[in-house]
């Protein structure tokens, strides 16, 4: 842990495609001021999440941020479409937080 706020998007990543996947898949969340990282996950089954974590810094409040989600980058999963592997959030974060809070998200 860097001790720093953190943002976290939750994200369903399915395989509606031919087969059973196996592994995890390699996703990143990225946003247009700078915020990045990237990870592991297993497909959503259900309504289960990916829980996408990213470090804020003090100027990352009060100001709007949009985030795309990229899943399965090196399009290694066997899917019917790989033009759907992306998702773009729109999050405006209030200007300061005390605890953790919901904050709403848009698609863009």
């Amino acid at each position: 842990m860097s001790g720093a706020d953190a943002l976290t998007v939750f994200v369903a990543v399915r395989n509606s495609g031919p087969g059973q996947w196996r592994s995890l898949v390699l996703y990143s969340i990225s946003s247009d001021t700078g915020l990045q990282a990237q990870g592991n996950t297993g497909l959503s089954t259900g309504s289960s999440f990916t829980a996408m974590q990213v470090d804020l810094r003090p100027s990352d409040y009060g100001r709007a941020h949009t985030f795309t989600v990229v899943a399965d980058p090196a399009n290694t999963v066997v899917e019917r479409s790989e033009s759907n592997n992306q998702l773009r959030v729109r999050i405006s974060l209030p200007a300061s937080l005390t605890s953790t809070a919901e904050v709403p998200c848009s698609l863009v």
